[in-house]
């Protein structure tokens, strides 16, 4: 009995915690945050884009070569 108690309580602490410490609570702020370092790193040469990848609910900041190369994802942003 305790053990059921002991996994019931853990368990409801890390769903909890899941979704309290989430660094995005939406698509929106996901989205503002991508186009916001595409902003930020426009003085740069890289060509970067935002994309929204809806099965794993993220949005993706990316760098799109022009040499006919895969794109490089530079970061994540999980809502």
């Amino acid at each position: 009995m305790k053990t059921a108690l002991i996994s019931i309580i853990v368990f409801t602490i890390f769903v909890v915690g899941y979704f309290l410490l989430r660094p995005f609570h939406s698509a929106f702020e996901a989205d503002q945050a991508c186009h916001y370092q595409i902003i930020q790193a426009s003085s740069n040469d890289l060509v970067l884009y935002c994309d929204h990848d809806t099965e794993t609910r993220q949005w993706l900041l990316y760098e799109k070569d022009l040499k006919n190369k895969p794109a490089k994802v530079i970061n994540r942003f999980r809502y």
